[in-house]
């Protein structure tokens, strides 16, 4: 900060020497005007001196300046008015409109209108009608179209900030909603990784029922389910691992790995590893669906599917594409006997909040002698208006 005012105090000295040597040169050939007063040359000199001291504080002080400069033009308007002096003067109140407070800019304009009229009015009622034109025309020149100038900018200049300040604030505003979305997804991939471990234990329990269902079953059926059983606690392992690492990092892991539709045929294979016949139909392509849409839609599957592995028998699963939604259809025929797997309900609470928040629609229950499970999903992630 000190640095910074030390290179305005001095760019500010360096532009009022400056100006003041030209304008030495200028009043030097005697180009003013005459009012028929003799006065010595250093008033002119000092007169110009005071309008590019006020130079120097044009941004330092802009009123200090701007009156500094107003003494040094109105005494070197009555010995006689210096093209020299003039021309600074105009940038003292320029200076002043754009850099004074607020107030500043109308003040000037009443100011310079009521000094220019008036004298005008001064000059006309002593009878001396061209002069008065002259020194109206001279003085509109002078303070009026400055002081205009100023404030065109001004305004310019503070539009312009306003815009630098929405632009900061859309731009916080951005960082908080980026924000939230990494604390939603890390949220969401919390609860997923409860549906992962829930999947793969319902899986084991399954296939634990089935060895302890048989218990004259040989040796080799034995080991091929226990090698199931095994396959899926690692499976399930691998991927809570990975869930728990993506969770622990940082919240510059924007982008989260997930499983999409397009490993729809790998959940079916596993499913039918685990004991499950599981008949997939895909009517329609796959096209490039959002993100969340494409994620929900897997889960779904992958949720009905499990509970039919732990309560039902026999899946068809019909997955329909069209321009507009994604429709979902999961159906099981139901065991003659209750399954010894209790269900909690939550998952059909899960895939219907799945379907609900991306502004589908999600259904569960009885049909003919089996289940059946439907959702539809929007092609696009926007949610419907309430």
């Amino acid at each position: 900060m000190e640095t910074e005012k030390r290179v305005t105090v001095q760019r500010a000295l360096l532009v009022a020497v400056t100006v003041f040597a030209l304008g030495s040169v200028i009043v030097g050939f005697n180009f003013h005007s005459s009012t028929g007063v003799q006065v010595p040359q250093w008033l002119r000199f000092a007169t110009l001196g005071m309008v590019c001291v006020a130079l120097f504080f044009r941004s330092l002080a802009p009123r200090v300046g701007l009156l500094i400069g107003t003494v040094g033009f109105a005494v070197d308007a009555v010995i006689g008015m210096s093209i020299a002096t003039m021309a600074v003067y105009t940038d003292n109140i320029y200076s002043a409109t754009l850099r004074g407070p607020r107030y500043m800019p109308r003040m000037l304009l009443l100011f310079s209108c009521l000094t220019s009229v008036g004298l005008s009015t001064l000059v006309y009622l002593a009878e001396q009608f061209r002069v008065a034109v002259l020194v109206l025309a001279v003085l509109a020149l002078i303070m009026i179209s400055p002081v205009a100038t100023g404030m065109i900018v001004r305004e310019h200049r503070e539009r312009a900030e306003l815009e630098r300040d929405r632009a900061a604030k859309i731009a916080r505003l951005a960082e908080v909603d980026r924000r939230a979305a990494v604390n939603e997804e890390r949220t969401r991939m919390a609860r997923e990784l409860h549906d992962t471990i829930a999947n793969h234990l319902s899986a084991i329990a399954m296939r634990s029922s089935a060895v302890l269902a048989q218990p004259n079953m040989d040796a080799e059926t034995m080991r091929g389910i226990v090698a199931d059983i095994r396959a899926g606690s690692v499976a399930g392992l691998a991927e809570m691992r990975g869930t728990i690492e993506l969770l622990r990092r940082g919240e510059s892991e924007d982008e989260v790995v997930q499983h999409r539709l397009s490993g729809l045929e790998e959940l079916v294979t596993r499913m039918k590893e685990a004991g499950l016949d599981v008949a997939l139909r895909v009517r329609g392509n796959l096209a490039d669906l959002p993100v969340a849409v494409d994620f929900a839609a897997y889960r779904i599957i992958q949720e009905a599917l499990t509970n039919v592995l732990k309560h039902g028998r026999d899946a068809e699963v019909e997955l329909t594409f069209s321009s507009t939604k994604v429709s979902i259809t999961i159906d099981n025929r139901l065991p003659e006997t209750a399954s010894g797997v209790p269900g909690s309900g939550n998952g059909l609470i899960g895939m219907r909040e799945r379907a609900t928040i991306l502004g589908g629609s999600f259904s569960a229950g009885p049909h003919g002698a089996g289940w059946r499970v439907r959702a539809e999903l929007p092609s696009t992630n926007d949610k419907k208006e309430s």
